[in-house]
């Protein structure tokens, strides 16, 4: 277990906080089902 708690034990360089900071803001991991141009997009890319 100690060594589970290590993981939060780093620091990070202004420069990689910086390159975080700049990555897709825009894409918030959550999807609208309740938007149809997203069900279409869903239902005309679906692998099967």
């Amino acid at each position: 277990m100690t060594q589970d708690i290590d993981i939060f034990d780093f620091t990070s360089s202004d420069v990689c906080m910086t390159q975080i900071a700049k990555m897709n803001q825009h894409d918030t991991g959550t999807i609208n089902f309740g938007d149809p141009q997203i069900m279409k997009y869903l239902i005309q890319n679906t692998v099967n």
